[in-house]
């Protein structure tokens, strides 16, 4: 799952914040990093929300492509500087179609019906165990952060790892985030 969508979830402060401020540690060992962000030649990235309404928020990210600099300080200050504006400008075109082409769509029960699912997935055939373990790889742990959060050595996270893969018929961790996208309300075949 994506740091900033996750950030937006738990409820951060709305604002712009560097990949690496919420990313949770071993993310870029990860192969949710390694298959989607390296993949697509991100080196770099800023990203945060802004609230639109009390169900809604727009996210945005501002990449650097492999072998670019890093965004510094000054560049993340003016994006707070901007966020107010950005805010104004999203907020009008949201509560007014016309203003632009983002249009409101009826969204107040998608985040729970997201919650609940991502809660849930892997019942019945997982464990609680293994479904807490599946929660944080789709997070984007690696196999080291993940066995830090539960407490548990990176040897038993790798058994458990390994029972859920066989359980799920996956063999690593982007296609055990294709099958949760796959078991969504709604997707597109």
């Amino acid at each position: 799952m994506s740091p900033f969508y996750r950030a937006f979830l738990e409820g951060r402060a709305p604002g712009f914040y560097p990949l690496r401020a919420l990313a949770p540690q071993g993310f870029l060992q990860s192969e949710y990093y390694r298959k989607y962000y390296r993949h697509i030649g991100v080196a770099d990235l800023i990203g945060g929300y802004v609230p639109l309404d009390k169900q809604t928020s727009l996210l945005l990210s501002f990449g650097r492509r492999a072998g670019g600099r890093r965004f510094g300080r000054g560049e993340l200050a003016r994006l707070g500087r901007a966020e107010p504006v950005i805010r104004a400008l999203a907020a009008r075109h949201w509560r007014d179609p016309g203003a632009g082409k983002l249009a409101a769509s009826p969204t107040s029960d998608l985040h729970a019906q997201f919650r609940r699912q991502f809660e849930a997935f892997g019942e019945p055939a997982l464990t609680r165990r293994e479904r807490e373990v599946v929660r944080l790889l789709l997070r984007g742990h690696s196999a080291k952060s993940a066995a830090r959060a539960l407490a548990i050595s990176p040897e038993t996270l790798r058994v458990h790892r390994k029972h859920i893969y066989a359980k799920l018929g996956v063999s690593s961790q982007g296609d055990l985030f294709a099958l949760f996208l796959s078991s969504l309300p709604g997707k597109r075949p």
